[in-house]
């Protein structure tokens, strides 16, 4: 159940595109040359646990704890009879609850609001006509991303996990060549017969996303961006409240006689007490950077190369009757510097323990003190996939009133899958997009009195199971 504006997204801004590209003929040689430039201003912005997300107790955990023998008779927690307005739900204890405070956008270089980003692409082509049966294509092309918060570094605070060479701002990739070299030649005399082939590499620009703003919040002067805190941050400021201590962290490991009509009943001044917490929103001073105040956050790594692919193709298309194809393909793809889902680098949840120790006492206020209270969240690029196929295509072309195509896929998709923080690539196999049968089956029909007929249908083979423990 969700009450309130808990969550909001916005996507914001302008983007600007420039391209300019030239054609040249000359004898067999068809050269193509040009560049295309991007500038993207804005983004994704999205707001949570605004003014507060809860999870409360349901009724059936409730009387559960109450029935229990253990349950002291002054802990034992009242129900309404129903639940049929807001008011009665926020009766129930809470089970956990977190606040959002603080601007949403942080600050960028030169102290502005808006995130921006700059993509440069070259590139220079040549079709070349070598003989009546054979062409042949060859370029390169490079692309430039810029990172876009490769003005920020990291603090002294995580040279524990990163070293002191990984707390310098991130590295640009200037070195993203493209080379691509392809061929298609007629076999056969009858010039029925086709033989193509293809291979190059190709590069995926830099997602601006809201990743980027909780790296700027984490690595932000303190006071600045947006922080997310968690009950466990919050000391109780009700006294006289059985079972729930006054001026210690909540903890609701059980259920208790703290609902959530309380918490909106103090909700203002916890919002209020933790705005005054954070500093003040507008700092410049470098020297305290929040993820040193929350002791948790996201950042990203220093070397964020560029996500590219290498891919390679060989092909036979031959023409059996009239307007009667059949190819076959082989097709492979290479990915590399993936971007994967954010890592707990500190392994906060780890048996052995975290690597930057947890806080204890009053470290867990102290800016200076090298201690955790949480993941450090890190964004890399370094899972990577392949995926192989033979790829098998039977099509009819559009004559004698009929249409006809089938086509089959025998492909297998593994790649890196997280499964164990301390070993990334022992997940390495199927991925859940790893679908080794595809089979489509489509045909057209012209009928008498302009109808038509037709009918479209796909096989596939079940994707894998993945078991989390």
């Amino acid at each position: 159940l969700t009450i309130g504006s808990s969550l909001r997204a916005e996507n914001l801004g302008r983007r600007y595109h420039l391209a300019d590209a030239i054609s040249w003929q000359v004898n067999s040689h068809r050269l193509r040359m040009g560049f295309d430039y991007e500038y993207t201003r804005g983004g994704l912005i999205s707001t949570t646990n605004e003014p507060v997300q809860m999870v409360l107790y349901s009724q059936a955990d409730v009387r559960r704890y109450n029935a229990l023998p253990s349950t002291v008779p002054d802990l034992r927690i009242p129900l309404p009879a129903s639940f049929a307005t807001v008011e009665d739900i926020l009766r129930l204890p809470l089970q956990s609850f977190t606040i959002g405070v603080g601007n949403s956008q942080p600050f960028q270089p030169n102290s502005r609001r808006t995130k921006e980003a700059h993509l440069w692409h070259l590139y220079w082509q040549d079709t070349w006509g070598a003989h009546p049966r054979l062409t042949i294509n060859y370029g390169i092309g490079w692309f430039y991303d810029p990172h876009p918060d490769r003005d920020l570094s990291k603090p002294a605070y995580l040279s524990l996990i990163f070293g002191p060479e990984g707390l310098a701002p991130p590295k640009t990739d200037k070195n993203n060549f493209s080379p691509s070299v392809g061929f298609a030649w007629t076999a056969t005399r009858d010039r029925r017969t086709v033989i193509r082939g293809g291979a190059g590499i190709y590069y995926d620009p830099f997602n601006i996303n809201n990743m980027l703003d909780l790296e700027r919040n984490a690595l932000g002067p303190r006071g600045t961006g947006r922080t997310i805190y968690q009950h466990t941050r919050i000391p109780n400021p009700l006294p006289n409240l059985p079972g729930v201590p006054f001026n210690v962290p909540f903890n609701f490991a059980n259920p208790t006689l703290f609902t959530g009509s309380h918490l909106m009943t103090i909700l203002p001044g916890l919002r209020a007490g933790l705005l005054q917490r954070r500093g003040d929103p507008n700092s410049r001073d470098f020297s305290v950077r929040n993820i040193e105040v929350d002791k948790l956050g996201l950042v990203g790594v220093r070397d964020l190369a560029t996500s590219h692919a290498s891919h390679l193709s060989l092909g036979v298309q031959r023409e059996l009757v009239r307007d009667v194809v059949l190819s076959a393909d082989f097709v492979y793809r290479h990915f590399l510097h993936i971007a994967g889902l954010p890592s707990d680098y500190n392994h906060f949840f780890s048996a052995s323990g975290p690597i930057i120790p947890p806080c204890s006492g009053a470290q867990i206020d102290d800016p200076h003190a090298r201690c955790s209270s949480g993941p450090i969240l890190v964004i890399d690029h370094f899972d990577r996939s392949r995926y192989t196929g033979l790829l098998v295509r039977l099509e009819k072309r559009f004559s004698g009133r009929t249409q006809f195509l089938g086509s089959y896929a025998y492909s297998r998709n593994v790649g890196t899958n997280r499964v164990n923080n301390d070993d990334w690539f022992e997940g390495y196999g199927p991925l859940d997009r790893d679908v080794p049968h595809i089979l489509n089956v489509s045909a057209v029909a012209d009928l008498p009195w302009k109808f038509q007929l037709g009918f479209n249908s796909t096989y596939y083979s079940r994707s894998p199971f993945t078991a989390f423990v």
